[in-house]
């Protein structure tokens, strides 16, 4: 098997694609294929690219014809990207890269000036449909398909501030498992003091009793004193082994993340804001369909 830090050692640019092409086509390998993960769904390991995630409750119109919203993950150019993230960061060893996903695909996907993620989404895919609709048509149902297989895939969400849990678990999903990691997708719940919604993140095991929460779409952020961001990190917190267990398992899962943002000031120091709003509780749903 293909490990990280032969990748990461390999200094001829070439030789370093050829070894991330290798290592894609071992984890494709040994996942399953042809799968569809959807809202209530536990997926161990590497997402392969002939599986299609259900990224919205939401249907999308096409000529009066309501479809699943789904994309695949074809795409693989994160994987490229990454290692060149982590070689231009002087990154060398597993945990430092695992911390680095987040940042990554912040970076990846886009964020928007207030660092928020949400861009117009729902607006963007009735765009998309009705676009759909006319190719469909105007130019049938070859036409249509080309355009919608080409559309509705991961990337269309790489560098809109678009991208949601469902798409930052997945590419920390397969990220993580590109690197050894073993790693479950889980399909969840958000709650906080005032709100509560669906939510996508992931269950990391690095060692014998060390298990942990990755919400990489939700970091830790710093800012100055002018409330720019200064520093973000992403939200890693450890878990206990039966928690662990339950969550993959299908057995639910209920657990409070700290949460707490910072502020720094020009001397260096540190205080915690929004301390009211300091926490938020994740959980697995019970009897999820393991995959």
């Amino acid at each position: 098997m293909i490990t990280l830090s032969q990748i990461l050692s390999e200094q001829d640019l070439e030789k370093r694609k050829q070894l991330i092409d290798s290592k894609i086509m071992e984890l494709e390998q040994i996942a399953e294929q042809e799968k569809e993960l959807d809202l209530d769904a536990v997926h161990k390991g590497f997402i392969s690219t002939s599986d299609t995630i259900q990224f919205s409750t939401d249907l999308i119109d096409i000529n009066d014809n309501p479809i699943s919203s789904r994309y695949t993950m074809k795409s693989t150019d994160y994987f490229y990207e990454f290692v060149e993230y982590l070689k231009q960061n002087n990154v060398k060893d597993m945990m430092s890269a695992l911390y680095a996903v987040s940042p990554f695909l912040r970076k990846y996907f886009g964020v928007n000036p207030d660092y928020t993620t949400k861009n117009n989404r729902s607006d963007a895919f009735d765009t998309m449909g009705m676009q759909l609709s006319e190719i469909q048509e105007k130019h049938g149902n070859e036409v249509f398909n080309e355009y919608f297989s080409k559309w509705f895939d991961i990337s269309i969400f790489k560098g809109n501030s678009m991208a949601e849990c469902t798409e930052y678990a997945a590419l920390t999903q397969n990220l993580y498992s590109f690197m050894g990691a073993n790693t479950y997708y889980i399909a969840g719940e958000y709650s906080s003091d005032i709100t509560k919604e669906a939510h996508a993140y992931n269950l990391v095991q690095l060692g014998q009793d060390a298990f942990y929460i990755v919400d990489s779409a939700n970091p830790t952020i710093t800012y100055d004193m002018d409330f720019n961001i200064v520093d973000s990190k992403p939200r890693i917190q450890q878990i206990s082994r039966a928690d662990f267990v339950n969550a993959v398992n299908g057995e639910g899962l209920g657990i409070e993340v700290k949460t707490c943002n910072f502020q720094v000031n020009p001397e260096g120091q540190t205080r915690r804001i929004d301390v009211m709003n300091c926490a938020y509780g994740i959980k697995a749903k019970t009897n999820l369909k393991s995959k």
